[in-house]
């Protein structure tokens, strides 16, 4: 299923946003050195014409046995109770990212494309080559 550039740019920017905050080092919860962040207050609403620009959006996925649900049309976390529906785009768990399609949910229209090892700043355009298809 395919995306449209702007969904596809506005999750890239997203997503690199989240992974710029994830060091190599490791942390343990209780390392008094450990930064702390505070989460963003979910507060979902139509989004429209606004998603405009990168967005900064902290998500609290520090539980290791719940799933924080993201939805893009909304700009917030969400409350999620049956996953294989379209009311999020990207959900957290530690350190695992999943999106609302593929093995994840076969009718979702989410999508994750690799840039290897390419500069994030650079990427301005979906590439010519990229293929969206559910596996």
């Amino acid at each position: 299923m395919l995306w449209s550039k702007r969904r596809y740019l506005s999750s890239m920017w997203i997503i690199s946003l989240i992974l710029v905050g994830c060091g190599s080092e490791t942390v343990t919860p209780h390392d008094p050195t450990a930064s702390t962040y505070q989460p963003t207050p979910p507060q979902p609403q139509a989004v429209g014409a606004r998603l405009v620009g990168p967005i900064v959006y902290t998500v609290d996925a520090r539980s290791s046995d719940v799933w924080m649900y993201f939805d893009f049309a909304r700009g917030s976390v969400v409350p999620v109770q049956e996953p294989k529906t379209d009311a999020w785009d990207l959900a957290f768990k530690r350190y695992v990212i999943k999106t609302n399609g593929g093995e994840t949910n076969a009718s979702g229209q989410g999508a994750l494309l690799s840039l290897k090892e390419r500069d994030f700043a650079a990427v301005t355009t979906v590439p010519e080559q990229a293929e969206y298809r559910v596996k």
